[in-house]
């Protein structure tokens, strides 16, 4: 049987026969020693890859969509005037505002990210600029 993964060192592909899983191999592209190892679940198409933090994305998005309703709906609740109910509806949506930074809080460029969210993220360019850039591989 025949199992694909990437060169460790070039990430091109290699196929190989499960049989030879954990070995050392010289890679055939880049002729550098990589270790065949049989994939676990198969890659998602790469445009969908968010660096494994899918799960933690999509947590954080429901909370801070949670936090921003439940902020404009207590407001309602709370008789709250038109100020009343931007601000708290403001504040419960700071979360949502940081998600590019939740998601590049592994990245070696963490701060940079952080600082191009905070200073720019108010303009949607800004912020897509900035979530792209936490999605994107080291």
């Amino acid at each position: 049987m025949i199992a694909k993964c990437d060169c460790q060192q070039c990430g091109q592909p290699i196929e190989f026969d499960i049989e030879h899983d954990r070995e050392f191999v010289a890679c055939p592209t880049c002729d550098k020693q990589t270790r065949l190892l049989i994939p676990i679940q198969p890659k998602a198409p790469r445009s969908l890859r968010i660096e494994g933090k899918t799960p933690f994305v999509a947590a954080y998005l429901i909370g801070a969509i949670v936090l921003v309703v439940a902020g404009y709906a207590f407001s309602s609740m709370l008789n709250l005037d038109e100020d009343g109910t931007l601000t708290l509806t403001a504040i419960c949506g700071i979360p949502l505002y940081f998600v590019p930074t939740a998601v590049g809080w592994q990245k070696k460029n963490r701060q940079a990210i952080f600082m191009l969210n905070l200073l720019a993220g108010w303009t949607t360019i800004g912020w897509v600029v900035a979530m792209v850039w936490a999605c994107m591989k080291d």
